[in-house]
């Protein structure tokens, strides 16, 4: 009878929650493998692409050929890097954080550097099912970042469907939410090199969710390593958890950022598999 009455007990736990989907980004030919080993168990995965990276100076300072007041783009791989579907992602480098203040026409700039990336992209010939901006912008910037990304809707991103990634820090931000809610299809909340392997995933959950903005969980496959060989980060643990951390409704899919590192082991099963 008690042998009976745990199983009857086990058979009426819910079951744990898979993420919706899981997709990829791929930043660089290594990681072009590792999206064909996910797509093996999840067929449906999109691949974020790394087109290109904006930055803001020279990246040389001694180099006489780059303006060091002035928007560059560095181009990464092009949209046709692995089979569709893809998404296109592009990096705003840190280097653009100081230029908030030091470049009036700054929103300009970057109108002008997506759109040349965009019209680059066009030329492959590609189809795209969103544009993703992959920016760390500092909290008290978010204001100005909202206000940029409005022009950016109407200009060079018309017509496109953006998300853009989060921190933790940026959840917190009272006007989070609101700021970017009108503006972006979602966001994609990051865990990984961000300083917030201490945060409880079901913590990651409950902030993302109360900005009501429909959301991701990026993760990373890879570690950080010391000058002495010991692990700096926690990166993997997250894929244990990942139920948690990404909860259905608007939680709508989990992105991996392999680093080159396989990562197929520590997924959960594919939905309906």
């Amino acid at each position: 009878m008690i042998a009976l009455l745990s199983l009857l007990a086990c058979a009426q736990q819910p079951a744990r929650d898979v993420p919706v989907a899981v997709n990829q980004w791929v930043w660089t030919k290594a990681d072009v493998p590792l999206l064909a080993s996910l797509r093996a168990t999840h067929p449906t995965a999109v691949a974020g692409v790394h087109v290109a990276t904006i930055r803001y100076g020279a990246m040389d300072a001694a180099n006489p050929g780059e303006d060091p007041a002035a928007v560059h783009v560095d181009l990464g791989l092009p949209p046709t890097a692995v089979p569709a579907p893809v998404a296109l992602v592009i990096r705003i480098d840190d280097s653009v954080n100081a230029a908030w203040d030091a470049d009036p026409g700054l929103v300009a700039d970057l109108g002008d550097a997506l759109g040349r990336i965009l019209a680059l992209a066009r030329t492959r010939e590609v189809g795209w099912s969103e544009v993703q901006i992959d920016y760390d912008v500092p909290v008290r910037r978010l204001p100005e970042w909202a206000a940029a990304l409005s022009a950016l809707q109407r200009g060079s991103l018309a017509g496109e469907t953006v998300w853009v990634t989060s921190l933790v820090s940026h959840l917190r931000a009272p006007r989070y939410g609101e700021l970017m809610r009108p503006l972006v299809a979602g966001d994609i909340v990051q865990v990984f090199d961000t300083g917030d392997n201490a945060v409880a995933a079901s913590a990651i959950a409950s902030l993302a969710n109360a900005t009501a903005v429909p959301w991701r969980l990026g993760v990373g496959a890879f570690e950080r390593v010391h000058g002495d060989g010991t692990v700096a980060t926690s990166h993997r643990a997250w894929f244990s958890s990942l139920d948690t951390a990404c909860p259905a409704p608007l939680c709508t899919a989990v992105w991996v950022f392999p680093g080159g590192e396989p990562y197929a082991d520590l997924l959960p099963a594919a939905p309906g598999r």
